[in-house]
């Protein structure tokens, strides 16, 4: 029995340390609740931010319709004011025709003694 008194006493030694131990436990947790807050804050913020990306992605998004769409029918009026196949012969015979005739009025004047 009278072991007792010293067991009490060890108990409670092991008890305190426990209470000690249980304390760092709450210091560390309140520390990690602290920090974890701090993150929902900044995720709060990033989310925010992520809204307004979101939104001026989707003006560029309709500006870049708007623009393909324009390019869609210039491409069209551009294509229907293509030379036709016979046309660009015909320009190319035309100047070449053009050109020797000058050559031959050149000779013609230089015969008469003009040039």
């Amino acid at each position: 029995m009278d072991d007792l008194p010293v067991r009490v006493k060890a108990l409670e030694t092991k008890v305190d340390g426990l209470d000690l131990r249980l304390v760092r436990v709450e210091v560390r947790l309140e520390a990690v609740e602290d920090r974890m807050g701090r993150l929902e804050t900044r995720m709060d913020r990033l989310e925010t931010r992520m809204d307004g990306l979101e939104t001026r992605l989707r003006n560029v998004e309709q500006s870049l319709s708007a623009v393909n769409a324009k390019l869609d029918i210039l491409t069209t009026q551009i294509v229907a004011k293509l030379p036709s196949w016979w046309q660009m012969p015909a320009v190319i015979g035309s100047t070449v025709a053009l050109l020797a005739g000058l050559f031959l009025f050149g000779r013609w004047l230089s015969k008469l003694g003009y040039l």
